[in-house]
């Protein structure tokens, strides 16, 4: 992740999509690692555990807020709806696609179906389409 957001030369767009491409093409090669992150009720009682999943969270929410703002700042995103609200969106977006993924056994493209809905919430708060 370090690498993709150190990349001064893409907009807030361009590393969004390079952030996502790189956890959901981790995802296709690792999908035990979907199953650890998804499954937080099972670590409920396990503090260590639901910790870790906990930071991991924190740590790719972080990161996309950071995005937004930067997008918000330099006017390539919309400030009609909150950095907060907009990382809620894009991070709902994508983990929802990830689970439709993981429930059908690995079926479906998760790369392309992923993109997808990153391009469609891309569009949505985009100022200059």
């Amino acid at each position: 992740m370090d690498v993709i957001l150190s990349n001064k030369a893409h907009n807030p767009s361009e590393l969004l999509k390079d952030l996502f491409d790189s956890q959901l093409k981790t995802f296709v090669q690792k999908p035990s690692v979907v199953s650890v992150i998804f499954s937080e009720s099972i670590f409920q009682f396990n503090k260590e555990l639901s910790s870790t999943v906990s930071s991991m969270m924190e740590l790719m929410q972080n990161h996309i807020e950071s995005i937004v703002k930067k997008g918000q700042a330099n006017g390539s995103f919309s400030k009609i709806v909150g950095v907060s609200t907009t990382t809620t969106i894009i991070m709902g977006g994508m983990r929802i696609t990830v689970l439709k993924w993981k429930l059908s056994g690995h079926k479906s493209d998760l790369i392309k179906d992923g993109n997808k809905v990153l391009n469609g919430i891309l569009k949505m708060v985009e100022t200059n389409h």
